[in-house]
């Protein structure tokens, strides 16, 4: 059955005149979501009938809030609790809080209505008086015990923390109706942690990722802790953070596929496994500001032989940009290539290329500049944006023209559409395909032609 604890304490907001107050906490699970009735039953007794306007200060000394989580992680703050009906009765919340602090109560429903099950953690503190008998609903809701999905972290070290701090964070937004056990932040003072982290964590835990680095990877902990949910046949992810797979001993690296912190797509990769796992299909991917906050986390610049030398890491943008000799302007396409480590020696080579039928061609395989600086290669750091000057129009000469360092004089462009394939290489990474379609235009003025996308095909 679901778990119920209490405690009597002294209420300190008011050194004039004491009162005491009782804290109850109910956690639990029910194997169905709950109707829309009752839980603003539970609303009721939790909070209170008289407070679905979710007053704030200055109207009550306190506040009272209503969120609920959608499938993408988004936090949707109501104004009314019966704003939460439609969205919840279309099932669409992946979590939903209530909180109250006014009266000198403090309540708290955290209910996740989705797989594996619903579960509910509710907490009040308030006069004794009639605070068992407010719980009883949550209690009657939610009687069975909480044992939802659990994803494990497994860390040791900062740099693992770091990086295992971040990904709590993208799992929990996912996975609203999961426990993410993380040891900083699941273990409270005064608890047992051997026993929390067993009993609590690994034993109940359907998904385990293992945060790893050179100073992690031969720690005994994240040895004892991957194999331990591994015997019981659940998922384990290995995450490389620092080092390649075959720095890592044992069965980790020989029977277990992980993935590189520094491959977006491997991550986004693990990212769908970990959702077949908690059948929670498509997740959404990283988002950007993820991702950089990933990156970031990692203090140690690994070398460039510690990533997957067959994918080559980076993102590719398209770019029109405005360019100016100070009299004559003109407009820029360009390719951004934003490197999320850092490459040496980048080179983009143009191995075909199609034109307006009849049009001649400029001659290939034949390299493009990098802009501005109108080099044939390029060093990139760590986040750090180039651009490759793809074609142009102005300021000289006043002409859509392609410009190569393998050409004497700029290849002019017809009006028309145009194609061409291209390769992005870098020092031990193998090539980054890529096929840009674009069109040029005629326009009234001088210069007399324009620029256009049309496509951009990453491979």
């Amino acid at each position: 059955m679901g778990c119920r604890s209490s405690d009597p304490q002294i209420d300190r907001g008011r050194p004039m005149s004491k009162s005491v107050t009782k804290s109850v906490r109910w956690t639990g699970s029910a194997p169905a979501p709950l109707g829309w009735k009752p839980l603003v039953d539970i609303f009721d007794a939790l909070v209170g009938p008289d407070l679905h306007n979710l007053p704030e200060f200055p109207e009550v000394v306190g506040h009272v809030t209503v969120t609920w989580t959608d499938g993408t992680g988004n936090i949707h703050k109501l104004d009314r609790l019966e704003d939460l009906e439609e969205p919840y009765s279309g099932e669409r919340t992946g979590r939903v809080v209530f909180r109250n602090t006014t009266g000198g109560e403090q309540g708290l429903l955290v209910y996740q209505p989705g797989d594996p099950r619903p579960r509910a953690e509710a907490s009040l503190i308030a006069k004794p008086e009639g605070i068992e008998e407010r719980l009883r609903l949550i209690e009657e809701a939610f009687p069975l015990p909480f044992d939802g999905s659990l994803i494990f972290l497994s860390w040791a070290g900062e740099v693992s923390m770091e990086v295992a701090a971040v990904l709590q964070s993208v799992l929990e937004s996912r996975f609203p109706s999961a426990t993410v056990f993380f040891s900083e932040t699941s273990i409270d003072v005064g608890d047992d942690p051997m026993a929390k982290m067993f009993e609590e964590g690994l034993l109940k835990a359907q998904v385990l990722i293992a945060v790893l680095t050179r100073e992690s990877a031969p720690r005994p902990w994240v040895v004892w802790e991957t194999a331990t949910v591994w015997a019981k046949g659940k998922l384990v992810v290995p995450v490389f953070v620092d080092l390649e797979p075959g720095d890592v001993p044992g069965p980790l690296s020989l029977k277990t596929q992980g993935v590189h912190l520094q491959s977006r797509v491997k991550m986004d990769r693990a990212l769908r496994t970990i959702g077949v796992a908690l059948s929670v299909p498509d997740p959404p991917a990283l988002t950007d500001d993820e991702w950089k906050r990933l990156q970031g986390v990692a203090v140690q610049t690994p070398s460039l032989d510690t990533y997957d030398p067959a994918e080559l890491p980076v993102q590719i943008d398209q770019s029109v940009a405005p360019i100016s000799d100070g009299l004559h302007q003109g407009t820029l396409l360009g390719l951004r290539i934003t490197s999320q480590v850092p490459l040496d020696n980048c080179k983009v080579l143009m191995t075909s290329i199609m034109g307006p039928p009849g049009e001649a061609v400029i001659p290939v395989p034949t390299r493009l500049y990098w802009y501005p600086s109108h080099e044939s290669s390029s060093a990139i750091p760590q986040g750090a944006t180039e651009v490759v000057a793809l074609a142009k129009i102005g300021p000289l000469p006043p002409a859509a023209v392609i410009e190569s360092p393998d050409q004497p004089l700029p290849w002019v462009l017809a009006n028309g559409a145009w194609r061409v394939e291209l390769q992005l290489t870098a020092s031990g990474h193998g090539a980054q395909f890529i096929t840009a379609a674009f069109r040029v235009l005629p326009v009234d003025g001088i210069p007399n032609q324009t620029l256009e996308w049309t496509e951009l095909t990453i491979a």
